[in-house]
């Protein structure tokens, strides 16, 4: 939410993999099996 904001609230924007990964403290081989969940979810 707080990159979110950052952004102004906009309809699309974007952040690096890395970045998210750190604020959501998840471990590498969790945030990508987690992304790969959301594409497929659509």
């Amino acid at each position: 939410m707080h990159i979110y904001n950052k952004a102004m609230w906009t309809d699309s924007f974007t952040v690096e993999a890395p970045v998210l990964r750190l604020k959501s403290g998840l471990k590498e081989s969790s945030f990508k099996r987690a992304r790969t969940e959301l594409n497929e979810k659509g």
